[in-house]
């Protein structure tokens, strides 16, 4: 805490020497990172807050950090109170906090390589009716003080998505991306989102943790039809050169900010891109266009070859999952730490020779801390011992070679039975995990209006979570894909072919918490111009946490349907006793 303190304070004098009266810093970096590396890491850095989302807005005399519920209880455990308050940004966004607690006058600096078009903008909206201004800087204050361990490492080559897998050539991709973009009479394209880029030319390489990107850009010339791609060309062999095809050109990364500065017409960029670029075009004269990525569209609508991959893909997860599930709950272990489960999650999956490493860090939380929601820990910390019985939830995926994976499992570990309390609202999960599993729905359905299948048997008991049900997963891709999602602000309509989780809770503060978590995928029904989700995640679901009681009987039929689709995939694969035990976890119910 004291290191925290003497950050803060150097903070302040930085921002002194700038001028400024504020500084905002997000958790994010300059590729907009889902999870951002420790290099970049700036706001734990200077925060102490690990999580995966928040801001920190540091005035003169007193800072806040702001998320959102899933932190609520990270934040005040890793927060120094001395220093920092905390809060939710759904009851109170950061432009209103400033204009609650910055005086008239005053300027506020952000770094606008780390800050989107579209936050900034709401931002400002806030700050509509008071004297404070949103000032853009050349120079992170932050960067002025972090002298140690801030240095950008060396990246990877870049590496040839294979088009078998992908199910569309990166030609095809730019066409269809070209074509969507025709009406909007634009003379360039400016992708910045990493994934959007790479599923576009089929290309990855390991720059961001967890997720496998090329971190670079790409211009789109629409009226030549041609793209100009921004990276470190030493990274580029010969052989993706050719891949990509004669209509697009390498650029070092370096040209890019002098090359949008000459842009001239109609330059379109996603409001998610970083407020950076939109700064650049205005000083150089070109004319913002704000418009969302086609790309984003249709990376969510996977193809058949996509959605076989990752079909295969989560038989290998399931086995590996499955052979964890049976170490945890066959063995003795003696002096067993959370640290110590992850690790063998990570051994597990690597058995697989497809396998590249998390798709982001493990949440593993036993006891009071399976409440937390994005519970992680540290590098080097052991975690919570399993010394007593008690909860276990488990969040894990993985980057696979031709694929990605996410899945939830909450056992209940140890000697001894599980209370009816924790019984009873497992099952309420598993009722509403069903019904999502389960759910046909007409063309033009969105995420917000079958969320409350997965919430109404928690809500029939005034309970309820805080997070979404589920989000869009991509091929190799982002674990956290934009576009479709199930959450009450899901506007987007399900697709064939499109990848989304499937992922209620519940959370009893101070005591444990429960998710159960599958990847589905939508496809058309037999039932008329409908639609239906098919569940392609493959791994036993804690049967002793069960109260069939308050279950119906179409809700056992589909646990027991799971459990004998789960059988039957994954025992050909497993032997002895991991395999019996398997038998015995998926016998009907």
């Amino acid at each position: 805490m004291t290191q925290i303190k003497d950050r803060l304070a150097a903070l302040r004098a930085e921002m002194e020497a700038q001028t400024l009266d504020g500084y905002l810093q997000p958790y994010s970096d300059a590729w907009q990172s889902h999870f951002v590396p420790a290099h970049a890491n700036r706001l734990r850095w200077l925060t102490g807050f690990t999580g995966s989302a928040g801001t920190a807005i540091i005035l003169k005399d007193k800072a806040s950090v702001l998320s959102d519920s899933r932190y609520t209880i990270q934040l005040q455990n890793q927060l120094d109170k001395n220093l920092f308050e905390s809060g939710d940004t759904a009851k109170l966004s950061i432009g209103k906090w400033i204009a609650q607690n910055a005086g008239g006058g005053m300027v506020i600096g952000y770094d606008p390589k780390l800050i989107t078009i579209t936050q900034r903008d709401l931002i400002e909206k806030d700050l509509a009716d008071k004297d404070i201004t949103l000032l853009p800087l050349s120079d992170n204050p932050i960067d002025q003080i972090w002298t140690d361990g801030h240095d950008t490492p060396a990246y990877d080559p870049v590496r040839i998505f294979p088009e078998n897998i992908a199910g569309k050539s990166a030609g095809t991709k730019t066409k269809e991306i070209f074509d969507a973009l025709k009406k909007e009479k634009l003379s360039y394209y400016l992708v910045t989102q990493t994934t959007a880029l790479c599923w576009m030319l089929n290309v990855r390489s390991n720059d961001t943790a967890c997720l496998p990107v090329v971190n670079s850009y790409a211009l789109l010339n629409l009226q030549e039809g041609t793209v100009e791609w921004f990276v470190d060309e030493t990274r580029v062999s010969d052989e993706v050169r050719v891949h990509i095809g004669e209509d697009t050109t390498i650029y070092d990364v370096e040209t890019l900010d002098l090359k949008i500065k000459k842009l001239t017409g109609r330059v379109g960029l996603d409001g998610n891109a970083p407020d950076y670029f939109f700064q650049l075009l205005k000083e150089g004269g070109a004319q913002a266009v704000f418009l969302k990525n086609p790309a984003i569209a249709l990376m969510a609508e996977k193809t058949p070859a996509e959605v076989q991959a990752m079909k295969d893909v989560h038989v290998r997860d399931g086995l590996a999952v499955t052979q964890l599930l049976h170490w945890l709950q066959t063995g003795v272990h003696k002096d067993l730490h959370e640290a110590d489960i992850a690790a063998q999650f990570e051994g597990f999956r690597g058995h697989a020779n497809s396998y590249r490493g998390p798709s982001f860090p493990p949440i593993i939380g036993y006891g009071s801390n399976g409440a937390i929601v994005h519970y992680t820990l540290e590098e080097g910390e052991q975690g919570a011992g399993l010394d007593k019985p008690d909860m276990l939830l488990m969040d894990t995926g993985g980057q696979y070679e031709d694929g990605t994976t996410d899945i939830t499992r909450t056992i209940f570990y140890g000697d001894g039975v599980p209370s009816e309390e924790m019984k009873h609202h497992f099952t309420l999960v598993l009722k509403g995990h069903i019904a999502l599993a389960r759910a046909r729905f007409p063309k033009g359905t969105t995420g917000a209006q079958v969320d409350t299948l997965a919430r109404s048997a928690l809500w029939a008991e005034g309970l309820n979570y805080g997070h979404g049900t589920g989000h869009g997963v991509g091929t190799a891709l982002d674990v956290h894909e934009e576009s479709a999602n199930i959450h009450p602000r899901g506007h987007v309509a399900f697709e064939p072919g499109m990848i989304i989780t499937n992922e209620p809770g519940y959370y009893r503060e101070g005591h444990y918490g429960i998710r159960i978590e599958n990847i589905l995928t939508v496809r058309e029904s037999d039932a008329g111009d409908m639609l239906e989700f098919e569940t392609i995640t493959l791994a036993p679901i804690d049967k002793s946490l069960i109260d069939v009681s308050i279950l119906n009987p179409s809700e056992i039929e589909w646990i027991n349907s799971y459990h004998a689709r789960v059988y039957e995939t994954l025992s050909k694969h497993l032997e002895g006793d991991v395999r019996d035990w398997l038998k015995e976890q998926t016998k009907p119910m």
